[in-house]
């Protein structure tokens, strides 16, 4: 497979298929004359289909341009949208919208799931970081969803910003919203503090450096009632600005779940065919954009707090829960419409600690599992030498999608990382048992 081009700065941007065509920013205030391209999450009937990049000037694109832009790339999934919807009109590229006077069969079916929403209580663990929350947390008070309620969890905080943050939006809100206080360290602590104090069915974790789509809870309830028995629910993070070459390597070494086709996942009729399954990082998902029913995630006991940030082992906390919940025998989701965007803006040096603390988080929560889930070891062994082939061969997958100025280094800075890792997730239990009993001592006294 021939590498990627080496980068260029892209608009990111939303269009609307059922509306006239134009380009909306996905950052309002963006100059456009700035980009020669643009990546485009293309929707219709607020359903995402797929992104798009369109290689001209977003400034001088004309409708003309972007419909057939669109159509060359997405007629398909266009196509069988519509006429899943009952459009039986011809079709070509949508310039002027696919407008209907009737109500399209996704909106109806969405709007029926929504008339008995369950409730859903969205956890957003934070440390010092007050802008970027502010900016999450009016996307999350925008949510198009009847019924649900806000717990921003301070983790180990040195300042007020977040408390002041918080009660900024407490005033004026027609959402409950909850401050609470976690004192120990680690994004695992935090949400397992908020999952105690959830009143909701489902419980939806967002970090506090995206932007969730109005959509997003909709389309997490929705995607719950697709089967029985679905224990989590995930969906897309894009990029909300796409600015740095740090960036573009961030997508192409991180192994997100990408696409935008729903699918179902567990260890029956649902296994996925991917030689790793289900231990490979990113087929489930990951957790910029994750919800589990409450009952599922008590159940595998949370989030670990020998895993991710602030931990000896960095990352890792929500592919294990991911597979927990999968082991215990539910059922996991990747639904399109559960979209977030990553707010944050990488430089080089931040993107090669994050590739540090993928590959520790990869091999610390393989061990998790394999510590609690020991009968598993003959069908991880079986599998390491395609991982092995995946992580070294330059003719690999992994290494097939990255563009020729995609630095080498960060492969070495992930394998030192993986080698890691087992010590990583041991040295962070023994960690939590030295805590546990240190709390326990302090309360008897």
């Amino acid at each position: 497979m021939t590498a990627l081009s080496p980068f260029q700065p892209a608009l990111m941007a939303d269009v609307e298929l059922s509306q006239p065509l134009r380009l909306v920013p996905c950052e309002s205030g963006r100059d456009l004359t700035r980009y020669e391209r643009a990546i485009v999450l293309v929707r219709l009937h607020t359903h995402p289909l797929g992104v798009v990049e369109i290689p001209r000037r977003p400034a001088d694109l004309t409708p003309a341009d972007l419909a057939d832009d669109i159509w060359r790339s997405l007629a398909r999934e266009a196509v069988a949208h519509l006429r899943l919807d009952g459009w039986r009109e011809a079709m070509e590229p949508p310039i002027e919208g696919y407008a209907t006077s009737s109500t399209p069969a996704c909106i109806a079916r969405r709007s029926h799931v929504l008339k008995n929403a369950p409730f859903v209580s969205v956890i957003v663990p934070t440390h010092e970081r007050a802008d970027q929350l502010r900016a999450c947390l009016g996307s999350i008070l925008a949510l198009r969803y009847p019924h649900y309620e806000v717990i921003v969890v301070d983790n180990t905080p040195r300042t007020a910003a977040t408390e002041e943050a918080v009660k900024g939006f407490m005033a004026g809100a027609t959402v409950p919203i909850t401050y609470l206080r976690e004192p120990h360290r680690g994004a695992s602590a935090a949400r397992n503090c908020g999952l105690r104090s959830a009143a909701g069915e489902l419980v939806a974790f967002a970090d506090d450096d995206v932007i969730v789509d109005p959509q997003w809870l909709a389309a997490i309830s929705e995607a719950f009632e697709v089967t029985h028995d679905v224990g989590c629910v995930t969906g897309p993070v894009l990029p909300l600005h796409f600015d740095t070459p740090a960036q573009a390597w961030m997508e192409q070494f991180a192994e997100f779940r990408t696409g935008f086709t729903r699918e179902v996942f567990d260890l029956r009729q649902h296994r996925s065919r991917r030689p790793l399954y289900p231990y490979n990082p990113g087929v489930f998902g990951s957790g910029g954009s994750m919800a589990f029913r409450k009952a599922a995630l008590q159940e595998v006991g949370g989030f670990d707090t020998a895993l991710g940030p602030a931990t000896p082992a960095r990352s890792g906390e929500e592919l294990a829960a991911f597979l927990a919940v999968v082991l215990a025998g539910h059922r996991l989701v990747f639904e399109p419409g559960a979209l977030v965007r990553h707010a944050e803006v990488l430089d080089y040096r931040a993107l090669r600690r994050r590739a540090y603390a993928y590959g520790v988080g990869l091999s610390a929560y393989l061990t998790k599992t394999l510590v609690d889930h020991p009968r598993l070891l003959a069908d991880l062994a079986a599998k390491s030498p395609y991982a092995a082939y995946l992580m070294l061969s330059s003719r690999s997958p992994k290494h097939a999608r990255r563009s020729s100025d995609f630095p080498l280094e960060l492969n070495a800075v992930e394998l030192r990382g993986i080698l890691t890792g087992p010590l990583a997730y041991l040295l962070g239990r023994v960690s939590r048992r030295i805590k546990a009993k240190r709390r326990t001592a302090a309360a008897s006294e």
